[in-house]
């Protein structure tokens, strides 16, 4: 959205719109009893959305820090939620559960621009302290255990290093040291964790149980061609 109150970026909200109706459908055609809940759901995340676009970005360039230090304190009050399945991802609120590592990204994203900003990804110093500033709250995300939002943090955080210039010296020497610790930090990761890496990359391997879905998607679109 524009800064003027009806001045809408129609490219942003038209997708919006087709991919929350589609949601609604899709809910009202197969649990119907949610739809009130989403439906208004939606309308808090537009109004926000709507909020957020009136505010200055340097805002959020200038209180960078503060900003990261919000983030890192609604991750850490996650620990204090509830264990639902066996994580602590959640708040809960009057029977509402919110999941915190969802409100900080955006936010996030915003602190690691903002830091990049301000020093060249190309200087190793600058891309050793940014990926610290990443590490952090994904180190906290890893303890809930929420792997997959890990994963989504990682690609924003590697998008933003290419976008900033990073010294590919650093990247590259980094991504083999990474490769060779990945089968010793497989360890650290849950059971469930482990059957999910290995149903994506081999989802024959367990097809009755964690490569079901993977299979299942397959079939379905096999059958259905493109309609």
């Amino acid at each position: 959205m524009g800064r003027n109150t009806f001045n809408f970026d129609w490219l942003t909200i038209v997708p919006f719109l087709f991919l929350s109706l589609f949601g609604l459908l899709t809910i009202a055609s197969t649990n119907p009893p949610l739809f009130p809940t989403q439906l208004v759901f939606i309308g808090i995340g537009f109004m926000f959305c709507f909020i957020m676009s009136r505010i200055d970005y340097r805002v959020f360039d200038q209180y960078w820090i503060i900003w990261y230090g919000l983030c890192l304190f609604l991750l850490l009050i996650t620990f204090l939620g509830p264990e639902i399945r066996g994580s602590t991802r959640w708040l809960v609120f009057g029977g509402i559960r919110i999941q915190p590592s969802e409100l900080v990204k955006p936010f996030l994203i915003a602190c690691l621009a903002a830091f990049f900003s301000r020093h060249s990804a190309e200087k190793l110093k600058y891309s050793v302290i940014g990926s610290l500033l990443f590490i952090i709250p994904a180190m906290l995300l890893f303890k809930q255990p929420d792997l997959g939002n890990v994963l989504v943090y990682l690609a924003f955080f590697l998008s933003i290093l290419f976008v900033s210039g990073i010294n590919m010296k650093f990247f590259i020497s980094s991504s083999i040291v990474g490769m060779i610790l990945i089968p010793f930090s497989l360890r650290f990761l849950k059971e469930y964790q482990r059957l999910r890496l290995v149903a994506f990359l081999a989802p024959s391997h367990d097809p009755q149980g964690a490569g079901y879905n993977a299979l299942q998607a397959v079939i379905a679109v096999g059958s259905g061609k493109i309609w």
